[in-house]
């Protein structure tokens, strides 16, 4: 049986979030390929949650309505440094430039 967190079992496909979060932890789970480890699991169900909390406020922001950008930019931010950790990939550091 697959590894779930003890969030992750209080999500149901019932809401858009929901299924967003389970199609996109589809996707990724295929591209960690065969055994992902418990604790890269936990890495990636925490990803999800930012990466559909912020999914959620760009929508809001496209239909007009207020929207803190600084909180959804540092949603994006921390779902994209989770997800490099997961893919083992981590991302380039900033350089100054010359």
């Amino acid at each position: 049986m697959a590894h779930r967190s003890e969030v992750e079992t209080r999500i149901t496909g019932n809401s858009l979030a929901g299924r967003r979060y389970y199609t996109l932890k589809a996707a990724l789970l295929t591209e960690l390929g065969p055994a992902p480890s418990a604790f890269a699991l936990e890495q990636l169900a925490r990803a999800l949650m930012l990466l559909v909390t912020a999914e959620g406020m760009r929508l809001r922001a496209m239909e007009g309505k207020s929207v803190n950008m600084t909180q959804l930019l540092q949603l994006e931010s921390a779902a994209d440094r989770v997800l490099a950790s997961v893919r083992n990939k981590p991302k380039k550091k900033r350089t100054d430039a010359p």
